[in-house]
């Protein structure tokens, strides 16, 4: 077992506080070395694809974060490599298992509340609303895979499709509602329909930025 980072100091502090034995700052050698056979990649979003072929073309089970990639090209091609090579791949979706969305999708499942015509998922955070808030700086970076939507918004999205069902086309407007220079969007509006699937309208809303914290 092994902990991999960019900063060859801070990782050996991080892996000593979680009792971590070795440390690297390059994949591919972490993977010899430790003959791993799983892979989490937990960096920025930029390096998802690049740190996640690696680990498939070394033949390692791999758990990616989101967001997930760059772009659906990028997203795509490693969703093809993994299936490819017979590894189990998973997203980061931990928010999938919390209790309340856990009761959300059984409830569905077991038809409690009858066919679903119309869903809607509204949520306000404060946690990005003042310029001032310490982020990661990739959150607000869309060059780097930043973003509101693909930060939060991925978690909203995965919710609806393992609870309601697959969706076909979707809408969605991404602006910037904080009084900060960024260069991705701090909310979101997304609708989509699943009536290829089951002849229901799906829609969910989620705004990012709402009062902060009273």
């Amino acid at each position: 077992m092994g902990l991999v980072g960019t900063d060859a100091e801070r990782t050996r502090r991080r892996a000593e506080s979680g009792g971590v034995p070795q440390t690297f700052t390059d994949l591919d050698e972490a993977i010899t070395r430790t003959g791993a056979k799983v892979v989490t990649v937990a960096t920025p979003p930029l390096t998802h694809g690049p740190l996640s072929m690696l680990a498939i073309s070394r033949g390692c089970h791999i758990l990616c974060e989101k967001p997930f990639a760059r772009d659906t090209g990028e997203a795509r091609a490693m969703l093809e490599a993994a299936q490819r090579a017979g590894i189990v791949h998973l997203v980061g979706h931990e928010f999938r298992w919390t209790p309340d969305r856990a009761v959300f999708a059984r409830a569905i499942a077991e038809g409690l509340v009858g066919i679903p015509k119309l869903a809607i998922v509204a949520s306000y955070m404060g946690l990005v609303a003042s310029p001032d808030a310490k982020m990661p700086r990739w959150w607000f970076d869309g060059e780097a895979g930043g973003g509101w939507l693909g930060a939060q918004g991925s978690h909203i999205i995965d919710q609806v499709r393992t609870a309601v069902g697959e969706f076909v086309s979707l809408s969605a407007t991404l602006p910037t509602v904080s009084a900060r220079e960024v260069f991705a969007e701090d909310s979101y509006s997304v609708s989509f329909p699943n009536g290829k699937r089951s002849g229901r309208d799906i829609a969910t809303y989620r705004r990012g930025v709402g009062p902060g914290p009273a």
